[in-house]
């Protein structure tokens, strides 16, 4: 079997081409070895471009999440920072509501930062998810403490 040197140069200007991000289809619908392993190249290259989108998605969703962890982190900081301030003169009472207000804006805090660990260390891939079967009242049970005060706070049930 001989292959055209054209035909080599062809493939040679793909590969190439692919690797300078050009898209470029070298399918051959003939029969013969040369023309399945372009083929085989292009099915290649179109596996790894699919890869490539699909990683480039995960990071931008966990982009988003990260801005928007960062954002929700410092709105209770802004928060905290002015109570304190206020909380310097405020009366008893009010020292009270600012205090429990400051707790509670710490505690929302610490259960941002552990999203934001989790979520590193799941890009990471140091954990993986376990998927299993779960009760929807087994886990408002699981809940429950985690959102109780925030429940409280806007009367909720």
């Amino acid at each position: 079997m001989w292959i055209k040197k054209k035909e080599v140069e062809q493939l040679s200007e793909f590969v190439k081409g692919y690797i300078s991000g050009e898209e470029l289809d070298i399918r051959d619908n003939r029969e013969g070895v040369f023309n399945i392993l372009k083929n085989d190249i292009y099915s290649l290259v179109d596996k790894k471009n699919e890869q490539i989108k699909v990683i480039e998605s995960e990071r931008d969703v966990l982009s988003k999440y990260m801005a928007d962890i960062s954002h929700q982190l410092k709105t209770p900081i802004t928060s905290m920072m002015i109570m304190v301030d206020l909380l310097k003169e405020a009366e008893p009472e009010k020292q009270a509501e600012f205090i429990h207000n400051i707790q509670f804006s710490l505690s929302k805090m610490e259960w941002l930062v552990g999203a934001l660990l989790k979520m590193a260390k799941l890009d990471a891939h140091v954990i993986d998810f376990i998927k299993k079967d779960v009760k929807a009242s087994e886990l408002l049970k699981e809940v429950n403490p985690s959102v109780a005060i925030l429940l409280d706070v806007n009367n909720q049930t």
